[in-house]
């Protein structure tokens, strides 16, 4: 078990989810002439993936894990670990570096990119279910 703070995540998350899977259907030509719609979803996505990461350092650490050394490294060590797939492991680090993209690269984000992690929000509730199943069993 994770303490109760784990589950304002798990809600955090799953509000930021539910925000983007409402816009998850507009068009790529939409998307790109939309600067308020860009805002919101980057915005979205950074906290989504933040709370996947602030979740899998708790499961780490619940684990008796080490911190890791990178926020890739979160969910690389969840794969290794056998507690996520290998390739929503590989998902996940990769969304991890995005997530830094958007908070430190603010001229370098592709919004083309960007409209194609929404695309892949399954993999963020994918990482939402199996972190559930960790944390209550």
């Amino acid at each position: 078990m994770l303490d109760s703070s784990t589950a304002d995540l798990m809600y955090q998350l799953e509000d930021r989810l539910r925000r983007l899977e409402q816009v998850a259907g507009v068009s790529h030509e939409e998307y790109l002439t939309d600067q308020a719609l860009q805002d919101r979803v980057e915005r979205n996505l950074q906290v989504a993936i933040q709370c996947c990461l602030d979740i899998g350092n708790r499961l780490l650490a619940a684990a008796g894990q080490p911190p890791p050394a990178s926020y890739r490294d979160v969910f690389l060590t969840l794969g290794r670990l056998g507690a996520l797939p290998p390739q929503l492991a590989g998902n996940l680090a990769d969304m991890a570096s995005f997530r830094n993209l958007l908070v430190h690269g603010y001229f370098k984000v592709d919004p083309t990119r960007v409209h194609e992690y929404l695309g892949e929000l399954d993999q963020l509730r994918e990482f939402a279910r199996l972190a559930a199943l960790m944390r209550d069993g």
